[in-house]
Order: structure tokens, then C-alpha cells, then sequence
């Protein structure tokens, strides 16, 4: 087969329709600093997409129990991650899904006591919608019973007359 031949008259390598599904370029989003490399990296829509495949394949790995420890692998700062989770809503979803994987294997863990019981008890609000409700209202009752009232002291004096 000939190589196609450019106006120059130099042969050139064959160009590529790109599948419409998957660009040969990605888009680019932004740079951001990588915490591994130190150094700044360009986002993609691709390099997005392959975070959330990431994400979710570290998430069902049985020995992942703490989500913050994907994000350090990566080098990727939470600030960035939060930036992105607000940005993209495919990365808000697959983040949502993967930290309640996580949080069903660390419940289950503490059921089993594979895991210290009171810690799972404590942490479970980062990983579940549900035990933050639960987080947040205990919270809510703490705080309200924690409230200093009023205290009124009554004493007498020495002719008997009540003073406040």
C-alpha cells in the first residue's frame, strides 16, 4: 500500500479517522500540579474518563479501604479532586459510587471486627449518605443539649430576705 503523499511531494505516515466515541486528541481541561512528579500535568477529557475507571476499579478492590489513598497514588491533590467532582458530574457519580463500596467493605469489616468496631463507627459518615444523616443529627442533638441554660441561685441572707 502507498503512503499518501503530502503537497510537498513527502510521503507522510496515513492519517486516522478518529472513531467518533473516541478522539484521537482529547480535549484538554487544564493543567493541574501533580503531587508525585512535582511538576504540572495537563487534564483531559480522556485522562478524566480514565480517572473514573480508576476510581471504580480501586474501589472494588478487596484491600481498598481508605478512598484518600487512590487519590495520593495518583498524585492528584484533593483540592483538584474537589474542583473536578464540582466540574465534571461523571467524577461526582463514579466518586459517590466507589466510596460506598468502600464503605460497605468497611462496615462489614467492622461487623466481622476485621476492624476496630468504634473506628468504623466514627468514619462511616465519610463513606455513606445514610450515617452521615445519622453523624449530622447526633451532632445536631449534642450541640442543643450542650446549650448552657439558665441557672438561677437563690440564697438568704442573715434577716431571712430572699436575694437573687
Amino acid at each position: 500500500m502507498k503512503k499518501p503523499v503530502n503537497n510537498s511531494g513527502i510521503k507522510t505516515k496515513r492519517k486516522y479517522k478518529a472513531h467518533p466515541q473516541r478522539p484521537l486528541i482529547s480535549k484538554w481541561i487544564e493543567d493541574y500540579f501533580d503531587l508525585n512528579t512535582l511538576k504540572m500535568h495537563p487534564a483531559t477529557e480522556a485522562s478524566i474518563d480514565r480517572l473514573c475507571a480508576d476510581m471504580l476499579a480501586y474501589a472494588r478492590l478487596p484491600e481498598s479501604i481508605v478512598f484518600r489513598d487512590f487519590l495520593d497514588a495518583r498524585g492528584i491533590g484533593y483540592r483538584t479532586y474537589r474542583r473536578w467532582k464540582a466540574r465534571f458530574p461523571s467524577v461526582q457519580e463514579v466518586h459517590d459510587l466507589a466510596k460506598g463500596i468502600i464503605g460497605s467493605r468497611r462496615e462489614k469489616m467492622g461487623l466481622q471486627r476485621d476492624m476496630d468496631s468504634g473506628f468504623v463507627q466514627n468514619s462511616m459518615y465519610m463513606y455513606d449518605e445514610e450515617w452521615k444523616e445519622m453523624h449530622d443529627e447526633k451532632a445536631r442533638v449534642k450541640d442543643q443539649n450542650a446549650k448552657p441554660s439558665e441557672i438561677r441561685v437563690s440564697f438568704n441572707n442573715i434577716s431571712g430576705a430572699a436575694h437573687e
